[in-house]
């Protein structure tokens, strides 16, 4: 299931609530929040603002969000594909340079946070000139409209955002997720119970992607799993002071500084690689079990 509808003439956000309900809210007041576009070309990305324009109750007589179209497909759509196109590889690869901009410009882009799950985030993409719009919505508004949907929670918004993390390594999660999904098929943290999940990123436990592919390069996978690995900083009291646990920060910060160093271009290249090829030896399938037994 999605929450937002794209038609020829809007894009609707359902609020998830009734509008009865919503008028006992305060979650008009999102109207304010401040969504991104990313325009994608060669050698350059350039950015806009999107906002919401108002509220209306839908057909069945729930509130949603609305505001002017902009087409493409939800790269949740695209990542749930069972093989890619060159234009699906664009996308993913164009989504990433995206991010890529958003974590090296988040001080001047201070209106918005954008580290939002994958049906929160459309992209158009221009096949002949690689180029891509992307619309990336506020993760906060996009978050509430989703803690709404009680069954669908952790699939709207959750497996690509950690809580508790910092805004550079929520956008370095979801891109390590992302990166995880499109090369392996599948989540790093897949359960839909939000303590579970949280508990498997705490404890880093997912499958390394060598138990996927061994030749995706060392340095790429070494930087989605960093990503994967991110760390809430930790406080120790000392009397009457809280004092930041400077091993368990000095971890965090390598962690991050791994994360970083995440290559866009090596990605596309992994990926037009091996995105396409569902082939594996049965043992590899075996190890995957054995690893995920074993934990």
């Amino acid at each position: 299931m999605n929450i937002i509808e794209i038609t020829e003439n809007s894009l609707a956000l359902s609020s998830g609530l009734p509008q009865d309900s919503f008028a006992k809210t305060d979650m008009d007041k999102l109207l304010s929040e401040k969504s991104i576009i990313l325009n994608i070309k060669k050698g350059a990305v350039t950015t806009d603002f999107y906002s919401f324009d108002g509220t209306k109750a839908d057909k069945n007589v729930n509130a949603i969000f609305e505001g002017k179209s902009f087409s493409g497909e939800f790269l949740s759509d695209i990542l749930e594909k069972p093989s890619y196109t060159k234009k699906d590889i664009l996308s993913i690869a164009n989504f990433m340079n995206a991010l890529d901009f958003l974590i090296k410009n988040q001080e001047s882009l201070g209106e918005g946070r954008f580290a939002t799950g994958a049906k929160g985030i459309i992209i158009n993409t221009d096949e002949a000139s690689e180029e891509s719009k992307i619309l990336i919505i506020s993760q906060k508004l996009f978050e509430e409209c989703a803690q709404n949907q009680k069954n669908s929670y952790s699939e709207l918004h959750e497996k690509y955002f950690y809580k508790g993390l910092d805004y550079t390594q929520s956008l370095c999660f979801l891109r390590g997720t992302v990166a995880y999904r499109a090369l392996t098929g599948s989540f790093p943290f897949e359960s839909a119970d939000t303590t579970k999940r949280q508990e498997d990123i705490f404890d880093e436990n997912f499958i390394p992607l060598d138990l996927w592919n061994p030749k995706i390069s060392t340095s790429l996978k070494k930087s989605i799993e960093s990503s994967l690995k991110g760390k809430i900083t930790q406080t120790v009291i000392a009397g009457k002071k809280n004092l930041t646990d400077a091993k368990a920060e000095s971890k965090k910060q390598k962690l991050l500084k791994e994360a970083e160093s995440f290559d866009s271009e090596l990605f596309r290249e992994e990926l037009e690689k091996y995105a396409g090829d569902k082939t594996e030896s049965e043992s590899l399938a075996e190890k995957r079990l054995a690893f995920s037994v074993r934990k």
